[in-house]
């Protein structure tokens, strides 16, 4: 149909000229929209024959006949089950096109939040494994599916469509409002009114120009939906994207806190800052003055200012004493036995930390207070022989703490000391040992199956640490300095194979905040030491991202000042 001269359509062994209708239309027996026989509404050419079919429409200004609104006899979607699986490993959530939120591989940036009655239109952008974006190009395949926590905080409801205009001739059934479209102007003075459109002689149609639609969809499906705060509170819900029956991908839980817009009450709030100077107690009165004289005065109101609570460094369970018992109780803090409410008296050197160093120096206070002023060692080295854990130091050390990661058939018998504990969840083992002070330690523990050391913390605050190449995980990035810490700390980064790795800092908004490496890195199972200096940025949790060709590792960090 698009040949308007009998030589040209004479070119084209599948089409036939029609004098009668001064037109080209497909060959006898050839139909490149493979529908077989079938007829269609294009098929008939006048008024009467296409009232008789229910499925048809006459279209008056074109003096022709088309498919009738919602109705469309070709098949142009295609099966949904021909369409592959979507891999998706996270997800974007942008409203008026600013991203608002993302997950991927487990990380999470940004928040959603909304005052009560508020709608957010939210469109969502999955992601690969590479951290690229999905193209969902049938998105009527892939509809998502939302489960929420507690419908009585919000509302999730799907608004997916696409960019869809499947009528062969440019026309678009979609309903956009009341907007005005190329197709609805029917003369040639209304099409050439408007830039965006131009005039097509041989269909009698105003169609768009080249290169411009007027329907603002972009080049790809997309997905979208509508979050509305139905009450104040927080709850969560999940995205799943569905394909054939099931799920291709599900979000993990959303967080949406709902507070109250202040905006929509009656009255106005007055505020006042109330300052404690003292101990003691006092009282006072509030008056609501107008045009010289108190509306109102409440009673007095009564405010008591204690005193601050003190702790004791190393006395932890506040009994008035520091003794062995104080010990067990911050091994157990190590361990991940309990968290206290308040870390001052476990702290014992007030870094910020509870840990080994710490144990020690209590062990010190109640046994042997001169080794406070033994040199400590500068280098320990950590190895394995056969079944045998044990360090090697050029100076003393009283205690070491260790994390070690393994499979299920790991077991552990530890060496004898003033403290010899450990912990094991989750195919990580934490281990404790203090000695008395009498040596150095250099023995540590009997092992039994394979293990990784992901941390190592000991009491020579100071010693390089080198940890034997078949100890090391593949690309682990591990904790040598303090945490929290101020303003300095140290990481650990083993690398088994040479290739390009890029460290850097993250602030809880998603900011690289600064970049420890970013360039070649040669193997090294015992690892890269990084020195992270934090003096200029502010106390707060920061998360620094390893990243090589095939591997990802985080620590989070503690910025305390």
């Amino acid at each position: 149909e698009d040949f308007l001269t009998e030589a040209d359509c004479g070119m084209h062994s599948e089409c036939e000229w029609h004098a009668d209708d001064s037109a080209c239309e497909d060959a006898a027996g050839h139909d490149d929209h493979d529908h077989g026989d079938e007829e269609h509404c294009e098929d008939f050419l006048t008024e009467a024959d296409c009232g008789m079919h229910s499925e048809c429409e006459w279209h008056a200004d074109d003096s022709a006949c088309e498919d009738a609104t919602g109705h469309d006899d070709h098949d142009h979607g295609g099966d949904c089950g021909d369409f592959d699986h979507l891999n998706i490993d996270g997800l974007i959530l942008e409203s008026n096109g600013v991203e608002v939120y993302r997950q991927f591989q487990g990380m999470i940036d940004g928040s959603l939040d909304l005052d009560v009655d508020q709608t957010q239109d939210l469109s969502v952008h999955f992601l690969d494994s590479d951290g690229n974006e999905v193209a969902v190009e049938h998105p009527e395949c892939f509809p998502l599916s939302f489960d929420v926590s507690d419908l009585s905080v919000i509302s999730v409801v799907s608004e997916s469509h696409s960019d869809d205009h499947g009528d062969e001739d440019g026309h678009d059934d979609h309903d956009h409002g009341d907007e005005e479209h190329c197709e609805d102007f029917l003369t040639e003075a209304d099409c050439g009114m408007h830039s965006e459109c131009e005039w097509h002689a041989d269909d009698s149609a105003c169609e768009d120009a080249a290169g411009h639609d007027d329907h603002d969809h972009g080049d790809e499906a997309h997905l979208e939906f509508e979050l509305t705060a139905l009450s104040v509170g927080s709850t969560t819900f999940t995205v799943s994207v569905m394909h054939d029956g099931h799920a291709d991908y599900t979000s993990l839980p959303i967080l949406v806190t709902v507070g109250d817009n202040h905006e929509d009450h009656e009255g106005a709030h007055l505020a006042f800052e109330l300052n404690a100077l003292s101990v003691g107690s006092a009282t006072f009165t509030i008056s609501v003055m107008h045009d010289g004289h108190a509306d109102y005065t409440s009673l007095p109101i009564l405010v008591t200012v204690e005193g601050e609570e003190t702790c004791v460094a190393g006395d932890v369970n506040s009994d008035g004493d520091i003794n062995v018992i104080d010990v067990v109780l911050a091994v157990d803090v190590i361990l991940g036995l309990f968290s206290p409410e308040d870390i001052c008296a476990y702290d014992f050197n007030s870094d910020g930390l509870i840990n080994v160093v710490d144990v020690v120096q209590i062990v010190q206070y109640i046994v042997t207070p001169a080794l406070a002023y033994t040199e400590e060692a500068k280098y320990i080295e950590i190895s394995k022989d056969n079944d045998f854990l044990s360090i090697v130091s050029d100076g003393f050390v009283q205690g070491i703490q260790m994390t070690l990661i393994h499979d299920d058939d790991f077991s552990i018998n530890m060496i004898d000391g003033f403290v010899s504990e450990y912990r094991t969840h989750n195919n990580q083992t934490i281990l404790v040992l203090v000695n008395d002070g009498s040596k150095t330690i250099t023995d540590i523990a009997t092992t039994f199956g394979e293990f990784k050391i992901k941390d190592v913390v000991t009491s020579a605050k100071n010693a390089n640490i080198n940890i034997n190449d078949a100890l090391v995980a593949s690309f682990e990035l591990g904790l040598v300095g303090p945490n929290p810490f101020n303003p300095t700390t140290q990481l650990n980064l083993a690398v088994m194979e040479s290739g390009y790795v890029n460290v850097e800092v993250y602030n809880l908004n998603g900011q690289v905040v600064a970049s420890l490496i970013d360039g070649w890195l040669d193997q090294n199972a015992s690892g890269h030491i990084l020195n992270f200096d934090a003096s200029l940025l502010s106390s707060g949790v920061y998360i620094v991202r390893a990243q090589s060709a095939n591997n990802i590792s985080t620590q989070k960090l503690t910025l305390v000042k």
